[in-house]
């Protein structure tokens, strides 16, 4: 995957294969934490069409207050609001 940097060219998007983490989290505390590392992933995928075009599954995720799918903008709406936690159940209703 690849993120644009400051000066415009494309670099490498590097995912770690393991992270830090506090003995004393609990699954839900990392859930959170986890998501909130990859959560640019989810508003790059709404907003970069070559993106969401290399993708194979059309997930229909839907925005919690309107019931509506997401979209961009709804997206954008739904990470600027700061509440990890509604964010992830939206993402992973199942695991809340």
């Amino acid at each position: 995957m690849y993120r644009e940097e400051n000066n415009g060219a494309p670099q490498l998007l590097n995912l770690p294969r393991f992270i830090w983490v506090n003995k004393s989290m609990s699954l839900a505390e990392l859930h959170h934490f986890v998501f909130d590392y990859f959560k640019e992933l989810f508003a790059r995928y709404y907003t970069e069409e070559d993106l969401k075009n290399s993708i194979r599954v059309d997930p229909h995720w839907k925005h919690p207050e309107s019931g509506v799918e997401l979209n961009a903008e709804l997206v954008t709406q739904l990470f600027k609001d700061g509440d990890l936690e509604k964010q992830f159940k939206v993402f992973f209703s199942n695991l809340t």
